[in-house]
């Protein structure tokens, strides 16, 4: 920083005219590493923020600059107007609950894969089609939930996720399952009511024998009522038609 003649003051930034103009509103100073980031209006300091809970405030957009929060664990942006997510969630590698429900999201980016201490993941009441192969990395995800968005299908390589307990996927538009489902060795429940499947792998027969499976809502035939699943309530609203192929 160079001397200051007279009565000059040095400002924050270093600047004789001492009145800061080369700072951000979040006090970052220009050509300088960045302390913190702004996001929705609110400025959030790099290293010590680990929560960041902004539900319920309108926001459409979300900044690049997220991805300089990486000490951060909790990620809450539940009931906003985000149509899409930046693949810089992806440095956010400490990241162990994302809510993203209530959204107008319609995919995830690849880039979600690398959040691998990530255990709980709430997608609920979005417009996702589809789901990235990327995902499968997730070797520490306990929790899914994507009821009431639009897939179809999901990855082959969904078994990886080999420590999941709960997956939500009611209320879709699913017309079949991978047989790598059975695989899904720590599934503690599983809900597929409301979908369009009208078969069922046989691989169902795979998953934990404690496993509590709803599935009702569909258009399935006796034929794939597998006695090997204690299929409940399920039994009261199970489809009719015949099973002629």
């Amino acid at each position: 920083m160079g001397e200051c003649g007279g009565d000059a003051v040095v400002d924050e930034c270093g600047d004789c005219d001492g009145n800061n103009q080369n700072m951000d509103q979040c006090g970052n100073c220009q050509n300088q590493e960045l302390d913190n980031i702004e996001i929705a209006g609110e400025c959030y300091n790099i290293s010590s923020t680990n929560s960041l809970i902004l539900n319920n405030q309108e926001i459409t957009f979300l900044p690049e600059s997220i991805g300089m929060l990486v000490n951060l664990e909790i990620l809450d942006l539940s009931f906003n107007q985000l149509t899409n997510i930046p693949e810089s969630i992806g440095n956010l590698t400490n990241l162990k609950k994302v809510n993203l429900t209530g959204n107008q999201l319609t995919s995830l980016p690849s880039s979600v894969g690398n959040l691998i201490n990530l255990d709980s993941l709430y997608l609920m009441f979005n417009q996702i089609s589809s789901i990235p192969n990327e995902i499968s990395n997730l070797n520490n995800l306990e929790l899914l939930d994507l009821d009431w968005n639009q897939l179809s299908s999901l990855p082959d390589n969904i078994d990886n996720l080999n420590q999941l307990k709960i997956l939500k996927l009611g209320n879709n538009q699913i017309v079949s399952l991978p047989d790598s489902v059975g695989n899904l060795s720590s599934l503690e429940e599983f809900y597929l009511d409301n979908n369009n499947l009208t078969k069922l792998p046989q691989s169902m027969c795979n998953l934990p024998n404690s496993c509590y499976v709803i599935i009702s809502g569909n258009q399935l035939c006796d034929k794939y009522k597998y006695s090997c699943i204690d299929w409940g309530w399920n039994d009261l609203q199970w489809g009719e038609q015949d099973c002629d192929e």
